[in-house]
């Protein structure tokens, strides 16, 4: 399952990156390209939800997803907010054509993940019995650093190397 939500934010995540970079580096942003690349994101979901939605039914836990508890309200929240929406989303044509719209899906589909991802890791460790998690200050130095690291990384490839043709740049002064 975290590779079929891999496949989905994998678009998201250019999506939100061109977004960004469209307005640090005042270029156009081809939202053309990006609502073909969007086309992917409800596929991907889809084929998650139904992975998801049959391994509750194959394992008669299903009945577990309306229970009221803290498991069940963020299973709803990440399947309703950051699945079933963004599908929704992305597969109207006229979310496809709007920068807007594509990074409210996009932000969606990345938030569903991320909610995934500490669900899975954080929420599920400290629920079992005489088992607690929190990260240490050295796990949350590494992510900044990372993320630090690509940020950087990218500035300076943008910067000294030729990313954006005239195209772009024309675009940009439209």
């Amino acid at each position: 399952m975290f590779w079929l939500t891999a496949v989905a934010v994998g678009p998201a995540m250019v999506i939100l990156e061109s977004t960004i970079s469209s307005r640090v580096f005042r270029r156009g942003l081809e939202t053309h390209l990006l609502g073909s690349l969007a086309k992917v994101v409800p596929v991907a979901l889809a084929a998650y939800l139904g992975v998801k939605i049959g391994e509750l039914v194959a394992t008669s836990e299903l009945g577990l997803v309306f229970k009221g508890d803290l498991e069940s309200g963020l299973f709803l929240t990440e399947m309703i907010g950051g699945v079933i929406l963004p599908m929704v989303l992305f597969s109207l044509p006229a979310v496809r054509r709007s920068s807007g719209w594509l990074l409210v899906g996009a932000i969606l589909v990345i938030g569903g993940v991320i909610m995934n991802r500490f669900d899975v890791s954080l929420v599920g460790l400290s629920r079992t019995p005489g088992v607690s998690y929190f990260p240490a200050w050295s796990e949350f130095a590494v992510t900044v650093a990372i993320i630090a690291a690509g940020v950087s990384a990218y500035a300076l490839v943008a910067r000294y190397l030729p990313l954006f043709g005239e195209h772009a740049h024309a675009e940009a002064e439209a």
